[in-house]
């Protein structure tokens, strides 16, 4: 719900239909013009292929500039430099975008011409807020604005009033936002024929549902609808049923979230535009829960997180593209300095005799060639372990969101159990897949990827489940943890039993909320791991002995870390794990 379009933009859009008759027609007039007009055609065709093939489109913008330069005409160097800017912008490249738009306003500045010189302000307001620096965003759109109203131009105001709008609601300045867009709605209004006012629509919709006043926001929707489907708008159409599916689930009217739900559906059936259609299936699979219909809920869940993890790794391979196109790059730096040092050796070898002291000086040119080509290949190695690093990381990360989306599917259904064996067991669970998904989520928010470090760790997961089992006792955490990193594989299986035993003497020890301590230990001895927990609570009654699921797991845990199990009653109870299979990093 955003008009953050440039000015440069919006000229070209109102007659952009890419065609390759168009194309074909613009190449054939190259060669029967003069080089005034050859300039415009060039700029023309950058703008044609700009999103269909950015190399042609980038060659055809540097032919006009390199013409440009040749005439020395300097409005068409900044046309030029203009369209190369938007090309950079389209592809990404926002530091080669944001020196060309400075060039252009700095030309325009310099001979006064006001009203390109509100474009290319616009332009650097737009390029701003999307990468977002939205306080340099702010000052452009303000600047833009000002020579706007200096020169009467009403399209121009409302448009910085709107994206102003946007800036402030990035800022949670509502109040702000809606100055501007009731500045904006006067302005559009009275504009003959401008579709603007439906732009202020939408943001008007979107601020007051940042504002969380979901009635208004319904209103403004519905209001921009009909100019979007007028002009089959089919992205602007779908984007504004998200938002009243958003506003109706929010005013837990599930009825009308699912007609527009189902509306929207219908209408992108072979509309492929995941960002849109991920943001549905999160908000259908939330009404689905809603209404109890956990089997649609969980349906659509899947299919949210499996755009979601699409987007992610789309934006993961662009990312490893680009690295794997500056190895290459580097790598034939490398090759080229190579066969320099070859061929300089073998002139070094003929003229010895005659030429010593000129030797001596390329033997110390080539060491140090020789030496720079070493560092390049240190850099890249070192930059190819940095993403393998972020990899691993994104993979850690990716894991800990899994292992929560289950532990809100158990906690979503434990609202609707009634038995409480089967209602604690569901629960357990819950703890359980907690316990492991801290693990990894200590593992990609720390610099060591392969080890946790255990005092951090222990003293976090008790916390949860302290949290967790509100029994209503004052319960107070002793530690004794030596500073220990270790190995995932050594602290999964701790974390499960940790889990356990911490779980039971939060549920059985203290059964008249009485005041008690819970003491863990971790130390390393004698090449073991001497894990122990214990509280001085009411002695152990059987929950967690014999044949208890608990128990069951940590003796399977014990045995696979090869440790011994050791429990006592004597003023409280307590449990000792001496662990000889472990690892530390």
């Amino acid at each position: 719900m955003r008009i953050l379009i440039t000015v440069f933009f919006l000229q070209a859009k109102l007659i952009f239909c890419q065609s390759p008759v168009l194309i074909d027609s613009l190449k054939n007039e190259l060669t029967s013009n003069p080089d005034s007009i050859k300039q415009i055609l060039l700029t023309d065709l950058a703008w044609e292929y700009a999103y269909s093939n950015i190399d042609s489109a980038k060659y055809y913008g540097l032919e006009a500039l390199k013409l440009a330069n040749k005439r020395n005409n300097l409005n068409d160097i900044a046309r030029s430099k203009s369209m190369l800017a938007i090309v950079y912008d389209i592809n990404g490249e926002v530091r080669d975008a944001a020196k060309l738009y400075v060039e252009v306003a700095k030309y325009y500045e310099s001979i006064n011409d006001v009203a390109e010189l509100s474009k290319a302000y616009n332009n650097l307001g737009v390029l701003f807020y999307y990468n977002g620096d939205y306080t340099k965003s702010d000052e452009y759109f303000l600047k833009s604005m000002t020579i706007d109203e200096k020169l009467g131009d009403s399209l121009g105001v409302a448009s910085s009033l709107i994206n102003l709008a946007a800036i402030s609601n990035y800022s949670d300045d509502y109040a702000q936002s809606f100055q501007y867009l009731r500045k904006a709605e006067k302005i559009a209004l009275n504009l003959p024929k401008s579709d603007i006012i439906s732009s202020v629509y939408e943001e008007l919709a979107t601020t007051y549902a940042y504002a969380e006043v979901y009635d208004s926001s319904i209103l403004y929707i519905k209001k921009s609808l009909p100019t979007h489907k007028a002009s089959n708008d089919i992205h602007s159409v779908l984007s504004s049923y998200n938002g009243l599916i958003t506003a109706y689930y929010s005013l837990k009217n599930y009825d009308s979230a699912l007609y527009y739900f189902a509306e929207a559906q219908n209408l992108a059936n072979g509309y492929d535009d995941i960002t849109i259609r991920s943001s549905r299936y999160r908000l259908g699979s939330s009404i689905y829960a809603a209404i109890n219909d956990f089997e649609n809920a969980y349906k659509f869940q899947l299919k949210y997180q499996a755009d979601n993890d699409s987007i992610r790794s789309s934006d993961r391979a662009k990312a490893l593209n680009e690295l794997e196109e500056k190895y290459q790059s580097e790598q034939k730096e490398i090759e080229i300095s190579k066969l320099q040092v070859e061929q300089q050796k073998s002139q070094n070898q003929r003229n010895v005799l005659l030429l010593v002291s000129a030797s001596v000086i390329l033997g110390a040119i080539l060491l140090f060639a020789l030496v720079r080509s070493k560092s390049k290949a240190n850099k890249i190695i070192a930059k190819s372990l940095d993403e393998k690093e972020t990899l691993l990381k994104e993979i850690h990360h990716r894991v800990k969101n899994n292992l929560q989306v289950v532990s809100s599917l158990l906690s979503m259904q434990s609202r609707f159990i009634t038995d409480e064996n089967a209602l604690g067991a569901v629960n357990e669970g819950q703890t359980r897949v907690e316990s492991m998904a801290l693990i990894h989520q200590k593992l990609y928010q720390e610099n060591n990827l392969s080890g946790v470090y255990a005092k951090e760790y222990i003293e976090d997961l008790a916390e949860i489940l302290k949290q967790s089992y509100t029994t209503g006792a004052d319960i107070d955490f002793k530690y004794e943890i030596d500073e220990l990193l270790i190995d995932v594989d050594t602290i999964i299986p701790i974390g499960l039993i940790l889990n356990e035993l911490i779980c039971n003497s939060l549920k059985h020890a203290f059964p008249d909320n009485e005041e008690g301590v819970i003491q863990v230990s971790l130390k390393e001895e004698e090449s073991e791991l001497k894990l122990k927990v214990s509280d001085n609570g009411v002695g152990s009654s059987g929950s967690a002995t014999g044949e208890s699921f608990g128990m069951v797991l940590i003796e399977s845990l014990a045995m696979k870390l090869k440790a011994s199990l050791e429990t006592t009653n004597q003023n409280g109870t307590s449990t000792l794990l001496s662990i000889k299979k472990y690892k530390l990093v």
